[in-house]
């Protein structure tokens, strides 16, 4: 049964990587289960402590490179086979303050969400240096705030491949089709209701190819708030190994 910490402190749990469904693919560019499974985990682990993850991160063989940082995480395995990016979710205030601000801002194509561009733009230049120094293909991932900054990324800095979880509206139509060139991947779980929001209304549409996960519950409300939490990605995605 899924709990209020599941939902809004993600990182309390103790359960990262304890039990590996499928190796990673590093040559995959088109969607990949087994992919999709890991870069859900790391995007549950990255709401854990930075000076806290690298315990986890042994289990799976990978490493932390770079500064540690709240906000993100950069890891890269052991043998250099591949590396990932992944962004955290709403965690505090500040993440509250950059979900609201639903005014569009230009992009290098189109428009996009101003406050998840302020997010992004507060990381992307203690970032980029650090991505210049890797030698290994790069994923970029993200659940909830954290996949809309990786789509941010991903259009800035193609990957080989996205994959984003529980991701709100992040551009306008122009911007979408401007990701159609990148491998990028929606996974969305079931009733989850952040995907919805900001209003398409409101001139926003998706990027990137949707994946749909999810199982009914009988409660819609308490469903559609346990659809968000990060551990229930994982687990649905790791039933499809």
């Amino acid at each position: 049964m899924t709990t209020p910490q599941d939902l809004f402190v993600p990182g309390n749990a103790t359960d990262f990587f304890e039990r590996i469904p499928a190796p990673f693919h590093p040559e995959a560019t088109a969607y990949d289960a087994a992919n999709a499974w890991w870069l859900a985990e790391l995007s549950r682990l990255v709401y854990r402590r930075p000076d806290d993850r690298q315990r986890f991160l042994d289990r799976a063989a990978l490493d932390q490179i770079g500064e540690q940082d709240p906000r993100y995480l950069v890891v890269r395995a052991n043998d250099r086979s591949w590396a990932a990016i992944v962004f955290r979710g709403t965690n505090d205030l500040r993440d509250w303050e950059y979900n609201v601000d639903c005014r569009h801002a230009a992009w290098t194509a189109g428009t996009v969400h101003e406050g998840f561009k302020k997010a992004f733009e507060s990381l992307w230049r203690t970032i980029a240096p650090l991505l210049d120094s890797l030698d290994c293909p790069l994923f970029c991932a993200g659940h909830s705030l954290g996949g809309a900054v990786a789509t941010l990324a991903a259009s800035t800095r193609p990957p080989r491949a996205t994959y984003t979880y529980g991701s709100p509206l992040v551009g306008d139509p122009e911007f979408a089709r401007s990701c159609a060139g990148t491998p990028m991947f929606r996974i969305v779980n079931d009733r989850d209701e952040v995907p919805t929001v900001p209003p398409a209304d409101l001139g926003f549409c998706h990027a990137g190819e949707l994946h749909t996960i999810g199982e009914d519950a009988p409660h819609e409300l308490i469903e559609r708030l346990a659809d968000h939490a990060p551990v229930n990605y994982v687990r649905l995605l790791a039933a499809r190994l």
